[in-house]
């Protein structure tokens, strides 16, 4: 929430935020801290390059995984796009829980952003 809250200013409309499932129990302190920089990467990007009029943000759980979704409604991802510095440690952060990222257009308009790490390597009991 305090990401959001951040990045809120640089906004027309503040991203709206949702949050699924135990999170706060099933989520390790370490994958918690790519989380929150996961979230800060992806707003901060909508902000600076999507012109979006819309975004939201869902944290939540689903099938075992551990899954930060982030949706906006602007000029979508150039096809000619190279990966940058941001991108590319979005990837680096899933991979290191054996996780995936996608970064993809959407009907319609838009960008999907997909970060998904599996709960069970280092669950915390």
């Amino acid at each position: 929430m305090d990401v959001i809250s951040e990045v809120a200013p640089s906004f027309s409309e503040s991203p709206r935020l949702v949050f699924q499932g135990p999170l706060d129990l099933r989520t390790p302190p370490d994958v918690a801290e790519d989380v929150v920089a996961v979230v800060r990467e992806g707003v901060s990007n909508v902000a600076r390059h999507a012109q979006a009029t819309e975004t939201s943000v869902r944290v939540g759980i689903a099938d075992e995984m551990l899954v930060v979704e982030i949706l906006d409604d602007g000029v979508g991802v150039p096809e000619s796009t190279t990966r940058r510095s941001g991108v590319g440690n979005l990837e680096d952060r899933a991979a290191r829980w054996n996780g995936e990222f996608a970064l993809t257009g959407r009907a319609g308009g838009g960008t999907r952003l997909r970060w998904a790490v599996p709960l069970a390597q280092g669950e915390t009991t």
